[in-house]
Formats: structure tokens, sequence, C-alpha cells
């Protein structure tokens, strides 16, 4: 899980991988950065991916237009993922919402979950891991997201097993990595109104499950 924000854009990303098949997923990450290893250094314009000939992470936003292209089109083979999104309207948040900015993800967090389960795209009997980006939440938030989704969510009835949240740098996990990539692959959709393809693939394959809206939409 991770999320990508710009003052300039509209919208505030968060997107959420669910792991379908953790050993293949991660198989299908390392063949395509094994095969395209060359065209990635080259598209590694500010170090962000390699340290001299070292790579470090996969990074969305290193990547060019074509590899974008590429990587959806290849991971959208294997069916070993889904993916959720979660878009912030900026221009419909007051500008409150932001000043604890690790409230705020807790809290969006919560309701996305809720609003997944009760649209029957997860269940509510299966035991959630959840592994996030650490520079997602400031050092002193991250011991309050695991009790607060699980008192938010079993307590409400939405839940009846445990959610667990771990943290880690994104350089140890090529699972979080795939996350900031889908991240950055939505932002960039709404920023230039390119990669509608990739994400017509991702819907036309199943993959991408769901967006929720926030602040959602008034009936």
């Amino acid at each position: 899980m991770t999320s990508d924000y710009s003052n300039n854009n509209p919208f505030f990303v968060i997107s959420i991988v669910r792991v379908l098949d953790k050993d293949k997923l991660k198989r299908s990450i390392k063949r395509f950065i094994r095969s395209h290893w060359h065209e990635l250094r080259l598209s590694d314009k500010n170090n962000k991916m390699f340290n001299g000939d070292k790579f470090l992470e996969l990074k969305g936003s290193a990547m060019s237009r074509d590899l974008k292209k590429k990587f959806v089109k290849y991971l959208a083979m294997k069916k070993s993922f889904e993916v959720f999104y979660i878009l912030l309207d900026n221009k419909k948040v007051d500008a409150d919402f932001y000043n604890n900015t690790a409230r705020s993800f807790n809290y969006m967090i919560k309701l996305s979950l809720q609003y997944f389960i009760n649209k029957k795209f997860l269940s509510k009997q299966t035991e959630i891991l959840i592994q996030i980006d650490e520079r997602n939440e400031r050092p002193e938030a991250k011991l309050h997201l695991q009790e607060y989704l699980n008192t938010e969510l079993q307590l409400g009835n939405k839940i009846t097993k445990e959610i667990y949240v771990k943290y880690f740098d994104s350089c140890t996990n090529s699972l979080i990595q795939l996350a900031d990539f889908f991240a950055n692959l939505k932002y960039s959709q709404l920023q230039t109104n390119q990669y509608n393809d990739e994400i017509a693939l991702l819907e036309k394959q199943n993959i991408l499950k769901k967006i929720f809206m926030f602040p959602p939409k008034k009936r």
C-alpha cells in the first residue's frame, strides 16, 4: 500500500495491491526487472532505482512512459494480484483535513476497507495483513493504525478476523514497490490524461477492482 500526492494535482492517490499469489507475483516482478535492466537503467535519470549499477527498487516515477506501459501489459497477464484505489478530491476536501496527515491517512484506510468489505470485494471473515511503506507514516503514528482498524472494524461488525499492520522500507519489499507503481500510474493518468489504455486493460483483466472516492458522492 502506498500513495502519490502533489500540491499541483487535484487528487491524492492511495494504491492498495491485494496479493493473490505472493511467490508468483514476486517472480514476475524479478523477471521484468531482469529482462528490462538496461531500459530501467537508462530511464533512471535521478538515481531513484539504481545506485551505480546496483538496483535498489522499482519506482514508477522514475520509469519512462514506454516502460510503464510494458510493465502493466506484462503484469496484466499474470492475474496474481488485484488493485484498489483511494482517490481524495482535494477540491472538495477541507484544507484542515491535511493538518495531521498520519491521522488522515489512517482514517482513509479505515473508510476504504469498510467500503470494500461492504461491497463484497473483501471478505469480513478473512484475516488481513497490511504492508505499508514506512515513509507514509510518522513514527509515532505507526503504533496506532493496527489497533485503530481492529477497534473500528471489529466493533463495527465489519470484520470477524484480526487485521495486522507491518511497515517496511520499500527498498526491501517488492510488493510495496508494486503498490507505489500503481499509485504513480493513476496519479500520472489524472495529471496528464495518459495511461488510459493501461487503466482500461487492468479493468478488462478484472485486476482493477474498485475505486473509493472521498468525499463520497451525494445521492
